[in-house]
């Protein structure tokens, strides 16, 4: 098999800002990287983030809060604008891309009694992409993640949906929370 193409987005660590990256891969293994984009959060989305965290903590999950819908779609323009930067600094043909690894942004961590708190939109930065978006990375956890983890991660997950629906092999169980969304049929998923 050929070089993949695929592409890693998150939100940083102490979520002062998203990184983006490109890489090069066997589906194995990152073979190099091809670029990548670091944009810092403004300060007033950082606060709005935080704020957005606290009524997350407190909150009903099942409902989300007007506050924490907003914080979704101001993050929802910075990472499209980053994943544009990336392929304009790169000179990335779209069509070339198999993949866009993307993990939303933490708003609460997980509690004996409730599951942390992402947000994003897999399927509405998918469309905004022009490029098919995996989410769903729980089996990278216990180390730093990093973008490249997650465009490999997706690439991975690619790999196998192209299998498993040629018929040749099955899903396994730790990619089964890994969704892929089309940018041509956003509300769909694989």
């Amino acid at each position: 098999m050929g070089s993949i193409v695929a592409l890693g987005l998150m939100s940083r660590p102490l979520g002062d800002g998203v990184d983006a990256v490109v890489i090069e891969t066997d589906g194995t293994s990152v073979q190099r990287a091809l670029g990548s984009v670091q944009l810092d959060y403004t300060q007033p989305l950082q606060a709005l983030l935080r704020e957005a965290g606290d009524v997350a903590a407190a909150g009903d999950r099942l409902k989300p809060d007007p506050l924490i819908i907003e914080a979704g779609h101001v993050l929802m323009q910075i990472w499209v604008e980053a994943v544009r930067q990336l392929v304009s600094k790169t000179d990335l043909d779209r069509k070339m891309v198999l993949v866009l690894g993307f993990m939303g942004h933490p708003l609460s961590a997980a509690t004996p009694t409730a599951a942390a708190w992402m947000i994003g939109d897999a399927a509405l930065l998918s469309a905004g992409v022009d490029i098919p978006v995996a989410v769903g990375f729980r089996a990278l956890t216990g180390e730093a993640v990093t973008a490249d983890m997650i465009a490999l991660a997706a690439t991975k997950k690619m790999m196998r949906v192209a299998i498993h629906v040629s018929g040749l092999e099955e899903s396994s169980p730790e990619d089964d929370s890994i969704l892929v969304f089309q940018p041509e049929a956003p509300w769909t998923a694989r």
